[in-house]
């Protein structure tokens, strides 16, 4: 995958926003403590105050930043853990109302195979997820393998409306590299569940 359209200050910011739940560099610049000026200046030179990050995230630790995530993007060990136990939590979701063994029928399994994966015996991998996109289109497979909140049509959470404003302000190249970096997360995900 080719990264070179995106600095590595523009994947950070694009981090932080993401944890911050914000969508303006301006608003960024703020609780960096820094000007807007400040931070595009940062920008230019690819230099992330990563000591103002380091000093928000201990004096605001409500806002609940992951300061090795924002850096690097890559998550620890057991964040990771976490999100994978979360998996067997959105497979149960997944299957809503439907009765069990219809569920586990549409999917060409015993009831009690689908009940492992659910619990949680048995761990979820990449043809299982792969199953289940390829025979219940009605799955959002990004809410299964992200643990995104399942949404109605037309209905947008705060994260999506995020992502969607940061796209639109990028160059062509960048959202060329946004492009490229969701499938690259969503093969990354889907690889860590095998």
């Amino acid at each position: 995958m080719q990264e070179a359209f995106m600095s590595d200050f523009e994947k950070i910011l694009l981090r932080l926003k993401e944890q911050l739940g914000a969508s303006d560099d301006k608003d960024v610049a703020e609780l960096l403590g820094l000007t807007d000026k400040a931070l595009s200046a940062r920008k230019r030179r690819n230099a992330f105050p990563e000591d103002k990050l380091r000093a928000l995230a201990q004096q605001r630790p409500e806002l609940g930043i992951d300061v090795a995530y924002v850096l690097t993007g890559r998550w620890t060990e057991r964040d990771f853990q976490e999100r994978r136990q979360t998996l067997h939590r959105r497979l149960r979701e997944a299957r809503g109302e439907q009765d069990l063994g219809e569920f586990a029928a549409s999917l060409g399994m015993a009831p009690e195979d689908w009940t492992a994966y659910e619990t949680g015996a048995r761990p979820a991998t990449s043809g299982l997820i792969k199953l289940i996109i390829e025979r219940r289109p009605e799955i959002d497979p990004m809410a299964l393998l992200l643990d995104a909140p399942q949404r109605l049509e037309g209905e947008f959470s705060h994260l999506e409306v995020v992502l969607i404003q940061n796209y639109r302000a990028s160059s062509p190249e960048g959202q060329e590299m946004l492009r490229r970096l969701a499938v690259h997360c969503a093969e990354y995900h889907r690889k860590g569940n095998q």
